[in-house]
């Protein structure tokens, strides 16, 4: 994703001048050796995708890493358009046991945003607002 690919940029400077990277867009459809690719969104992190294969005899393939559902991708035209035609789909399952139970995505986001906002409040002694240094 294109996302993926900034971070990797961040990371390695002089990694997008190698040629070794093809960031591709949400929805943008690819030929890789005759063979169609494109990206949806996974809903897990900042990057990560879900890959649809597609090749020419029809056959669909759908491999997902970490993703978290939302009941928005069934209105996701991509998802939507080739739901009843997937060939295989392939699926990390390492969290697929109902004895695990995660916070929502919406409490995740509000522990995070208040854990910060608390931090911040100690580090200026109670007072609500991020910290200025004195100029040097």
């Amino acid at each position: 994703s294109v996302v993926t690919a900034r971070v990797l940029v961040a990371k390695f400077p002089g990694l997008e001048t190698t040629g070794s990277l093809r960031p591709i867009e949400m929805g943008e459809r690819v030929e890789v050796e005759g063979v169609s690719v494109m990206l949806v969104d996974a809903n897990h992190c900042p990057g990560a995708v879900q890959f649809i294969f597609e090749l020419k005899d029809g056959r669909i393939y759908v491999h997902s890493g970490d993703m978290r559902y939302h009941p928005s991708f069934r209105d996701d035209p991509i998802l939507s358009g080739i739901c009843k035609r997937v060939t295989t789909l392939y699926l990390d399952t390492t969290y697929c046991n109902p004895r695990y139970v995660f916070p929502s995505q919406e409490e995740s986001i509000d522990y995070v945003a208040s854990t910060i906002a608390g931090e911040v409040d100690a580090f200026n002694g109670g007072g609500g607002r991020a910290a200025k240094s004195p100029p040097l």
